[in-house]
């Protein structure tokens, strides 16, 4: 569930981090905005969704009960002829 929680935080992290590219990619185009900002929030943007994805496959690998565990047989052996 905290794997889960995590996900979530950093999706919306990630939609901040957009919104931040957006307003900056505006201000840079009309002369006034920071390439480096613009630069800072893409690459945080991408990070966030990045984590985001990787701890949602990882709690949905949390929640899956692993497979019961078989114990194993010993190999059966030939039968033996008398003669």
């Amino acid at each position: 569930m905290r794997l889960l929680l995590g996900a979530v935080a950093a999706l919306l992290a990630w939609g901040a981090l957009v919104a931040l590219a957006i307003a900056e990619g505006r201000q840079v185009r009309a002369g006034d905005g920071s390439w480096a900002l613009l630069t800072l929030w893409g690459v945080g943007a991408a990070a966030c969704l990045y984590a985001a994805v990787a701890l949602a496959l990882r709690s949905r690998d949390e929640e899956t009960p692993p497979p019961p565990r078989q114990t194993p047989r010993p190999p059966r052996q030939a039968p033996r002829h008398r003669g």
